[in-house]
């Protein structure tokens, strides 16, 4: 049950995320895309992608963090 309700407060945590952090996150961890499918799916380059990355799971830590 604990599992279920953690995982229910990141979707809520991904669903605070601006668009363009929340689709990389999505992409690349729900979706199980490769960088380079990252790439060309958003038109972006890596460095881009990358970038996005990290500030998302930044920004969901922080989120998560203050939800406790």
């Amino acid at each position: 049950m604990q599992s279920a309700q953690a995982g229910d407060e990141v979707l809520r945590a991904i669903l605070k995320l601006p668009p363009r952090y929340r689709s990389v996150i999505e992409l690349r961890h729900y979706q199980e895309t490769s960088y380079s499918e990252i790439v060309e799916a958003l038109e972006l380059p890596i460095s881009d992608v990358k970038s996005h990355l990290y500030r998302a799971r930044k920004r969901l830590g922080a989120v998560l963090s203050a939800d406790e």
